[in-house]
């Protein structure tokens, strides 16, 4: 637990520093220039990282994604950098940090169009009104009386940036029914879901295998779902596991709660121990399994089984 609330503490006092930082660069270049140069310092940073891996960054598939790619860096990078760049040649780097740590607020807000199977309760509507009113405190001295200065200009641009941060979407979050749902929605296609978590082991061997076999069988029907079992408190770890592994078929996270009922609306007998996939024929029957760590020959003897006339 320590290491985790340090852990904590040292990514606030990175992400924090960061605004301190860009305060400084924007005295002596325009924010286009500061974008630049961020991107490239990653780039060259990741491109290292890869050499020293012996990786590749472009793996297969990546050509048919630079489109999502595109997009992605479009509205999660240039986006806010620049706006927060440009805010910060006429704002504090600390009231630019508050403003950007409004993106949770943002993400309740967007909630409501972009996941309606998620939406916030009320109350969780009155603590994101709590903290909209806390930050309209905050910026209210710029924005009382002479709405064109230099200084609102600013505060707005870097609350465009908070609110553009919550463009990335998390995996939508299903129960017992929404895993009902999910299968019925697919009926009429041989299916494989498979339940994976970033703390298993052999979910981390086993899911690049599984993205591969998505693509290889998708033109002969074969449609792939993962769905997570990572508690609550692991989301970043799942959200770097997704962006590490960029997978091409659709993800979604089960809910907390009924940990005893839900593996057993999935098959009667499982106990939620992963790795586990099921392999549903077209009319949506549960014909077969694999429980615990599998090689790429028995996920393939599986998937042949269901694309067989």
């Amino acid at each position: 637990m320590r290491r985790g609330y340090l852990a904590l503490f040292t990514l606030a006092m990175i992400w924090g520093a960061a605004f301190l930082f860009i305060k400084l660069a924007v005295r002596d270049m325009s924010p286009g220039t500061l974008v630049l140069a961020r991107a490239v310092f990653g780039a060259v940073t990741l491109g290292v990282i890869f050499a020293v891996r012996r990786q590749t960054p472009f793996p297969t598939g990546t050509r048919a994604r630079l489109l999502p790619f595109l997009v992605m860096a479009i509205v999660g990078s240039l986006i806010p950098w620049v706006a927060i760049a440009f805010g910060e040649q006429s704002i504090s780097s600390a009231l630019a940090s508050i403003l950007n740590a409004t993106t949770p607020l943002w993400t309740a807000v967007l909630a409501y169009w972009v996941t309606p199977t998620e939406r916030p309760s009320g109350l969780n509507y009155l603590g994101v009104a709590i903290g909209f009113l806390g930050t309209g405190i905050l910026i209210a001295p710029d924005l009382i009386g002479q709405p064109l200065r230099a200084t609102t200009i600013g505060t707005l641009a870097v609350a465009l940036a908070a609110a553009q941060s919550t463009a990335s979407k998390d995996p939508e979050l299903i129960d017992a029914q929404g895993f009902q749902r999910i299968v019925g929605q697919r009926k009429g296609q041989p299916l494989v879901i498979a339940f994976w978590a970033t703390w298993c082991e052999p979910c981390r061997d086993e899911y690049p295998m599984l993205n591969e076999l998505a693509k290889q069988y998708a033109p002969q029907g074969l449609k792939v779902v993962g769905v997570n079992m990572d508690q609550d408190g692991d989301l970043i770890l799942m959200r770097r596991f997704l962006a590490r592994y960029k997978p091409v078929f659709p993800n979604y996270r089960k809910k907390q709660g009924d940990e005893a009922a839900f593996p057993q609306t999935v098959m009667p007998g499982w106990n939620g121990s992963l790795p586990a996939s099921f392999f549903y024929a077209k009319d949506g029957r549960l014909v077969s399994h694999l429980v615990g760590a599998g090689d790429r020959a028995a996920y393939e003897a599986q998937i042949k089984s269901l694309l067989a006339p």
